[in-house]
């Protein structure tokens, strides 16, 4: 307990017991980030574990003092310059300090901080009427009557952990509703930034004071019930949240930094989970090669593509086709975005032993006929694919390579022999996720005939390139579009894949595919990207 038996903080502990509010977990997690003279309900409070207003409604039972509500507190005056703690020392704790005919209202947020109320009954020689106030009830009050309307600018930490929820969950509404893959937080010396990922593109959307800062991260940590008090090792988590009118999952980072912890929060929509493949906007030649690969008995199906292209998402696409009540379908994933109903999915945890390599010699134990491997990371996981393609599994999966002919190339890299990759590999497709010209900005563009000649560009487009407005908040583009390309693999593909040192490009010339480069082109002669865009996402390869 926080003080003696039977004090009134124990009293208030065991109203949120008895409320199913706190339980002997969450009071080791809230003692743990308790700051200096902070009870343990209002560390609670502080870093999310409990509501205000339940802890509120526990104190005035517990101390029996009356509330003292937002509409009151807006009409008390400023603390007198004698005979009461001055502003400066009212900026360390949540309190209201005024003056009434019968003395002094101290309205605490915490009643239980001994040390605060010592120290206003020394300054202070005349009667005190003690209240209980919320915490949002006092820094209301600081801002219209204390600092004369003015926010403050460096809060303390107690003060600006009152806003720490508000702020963390304001700041992931924005991003759900902006539509964002992923939410960042960054420490700095003065405090830290928010940024959000907004179509593949990083996007500030908020500043954290250096007290609000680590509040903020405290907050996710306890949406994540991850250790609040460790700071010094990276942690995971997941969470769900309604945001933007929707659940959000939320997948949780942070890692030490050099001026704090750095947060990487992910957000995925379980409503947007990838449905048919025809309902990702993929081009009429890679979609084909994708469903002729979903129809085959058994073989390797390998994706490429950086993080963030949407790999995973068309493979769950792929399967959702695929899912029917004559097949079994196991995944193996890192980590699991989407829950597919009707598909066995298996989380890796490396920590423990169970990895890629592992997850795919159980899959095999349980004969599945399709098999989803997140990423081939070594030897042994490509040996197993291998193994499976080749024993009458289908199997997808993805590689780190440029292009889809050099899928092939990264396996043989890994060690798989030639004649055993010619044999399993049916396919590969490269995809790219890149970002459109606002519709609302959009102007045309002309470049240089000379410029176009020298990059392959088709001369007679329809480029198009965007100036930043308020709907695309000033970065010139406004959703994505796929740039992919995928072959099936033909004998001649085959053979040379057996011949000694295969290049990747005589490989992709083999394959008939439009190159991404190309593709990527023609989707800015179109107008669909700029032209700047496409020689982003796919550079046309040097050799």
């Amino acid at each position: 307990m926080d003080g003696p038996p039977n004090s009134p903080v124990d009293a208030c502990i065991s109203s949120l017991n008895a409320m199913d509010l706190m339980d002997e977990a969450d009071s080791r997690r809230a003692e743990a980030a308790r700051n200096s003279g902070e009870s343990l309900p209002a560390a609670a409070v502080r870093i999310g574990l409990i509501p205000p207003s339940a802890f509120t409604t526990a104190a005035l039972d517990a101390t029996g003092w009356p509330l003292l509500d937002a509409d009151e507190a807006a009409t008390l005056d400023k603390p007198p310059a004698t005979g009461a703690p001055q502003a400066s020392f009212l900026k360390s704790r949540l309190a209201i300090v005024a003056p009434a005919p019968e003395g002094l209202i101290v309205a605490l947020a915490d009643p239980f901080d001994e040390g605060l109320k010592r120290a206003i009954e020394m300054s202070s020689s005349g009667p005190i009427a003690y209240r209980v106030a919320e915490g949002s009830t006092v820094i209301a009050w600081r801002r219209t009557v204390l600092e004369g309307g003015q926010r403050l600018t460096a809060p303390s930490t107690e003060a600006a952990s009152g806003e720490a929820v508000e702020a963390m969950e304001a700041l992931l509404e924005q991003a759900a509703r902006l539509g964002a893959s992923d939410l960042h937080f960054e420490p700095s010396p003065t405090g830290g930034r928010a940024r959000a990922r907004v179509d593949g593109a990083m996007r500030e959307i908020g500043t954290l004071t250096s007290a609000l800062y680590p509040s903020a991260v405290a907050r996710a940590k306890v949406l994540a019930r991850l250790d609040v008090a460790e700071r010094r090792l990276p942690q995971d988590g997941r969470a769900r949240l309604e945001l933007a009118g929707r659940p959000i999952d939320l997948r949780l980072s942070t890692a030490p930094a050099l001026d704090g912890e750095t947060l990487a929060i992910r957000l995925l929509d379980p409503e947007g989970a990838p449905g048919k493949l025809s309902a990702l906007g993929f081009p009429d030649e890679y979609e084909t090669v994708l469903r002729v690969a979903s129809k085959a008995p058994h073989g390797l199906f390998l994706l490429t593509g950086p993080t963030g292209a949407g790999k995973t998402t068309t493979l769950h696409a792929a399967l959702s086709e695929l899912n029917a009540s004559e097949r079994k379908i196991m995944t193996v994933e890192d980590p699991i975005e989407y829950a597919l109903p009707g598909v066995v999915q298996m989380q890796v945890k490396t920590d423990i032993g169970f990895d890629f390599a592992s997850a795919q010699r159980t899959m095999l134990r349980h004969n599945p006929d399709i098999m989803m491997v997140g990423e081939i990371r070594d030897t042994t996981s490509a040996a197993i694919a291998i193994q499976a393609a080749l024993t009458g599994h289908l199997v997808f999966s993805t590689v780190h390579a440029n292009s889809a002919a050099g899928a092939a190339i990264r396996l043989l890299d890994l060690g798989v022999e030639p004649f055993l990759l010619s044999a399993a590999l049916i396919g590969a497709g490269a995809q790219r996720l890149a970002r459109c010209v606002c519709p609302d900005c959009a102007v045309p563009d002309a470049p240089a005939p000379e410029a176009l000649s020298r990059i392959g560009a088709p001369k007679d487009g329809a480029y198009r390139r965007a100036q930043g407005c308020h709907s695309c908040g000033q970065t010139g583009a406004k959703g994505r579009v796929a740039v992919a390309e995928a072959f099936l693999v033909p004998r001649s593909f085959a053979e040379a894949v057996r011949a000694p040192s295969p290049s990747e490009t005589a490989l992709g010339d083999l394959t008939g595919a439009t190159p991404l480069w190309r593709a990527a082109l023609d989707l800015a002669a179109r107008g669909e990207i700029s032209l700047d865009e496409a020689i982003r996402v796919a550079p046309q390869p040097t050799a």
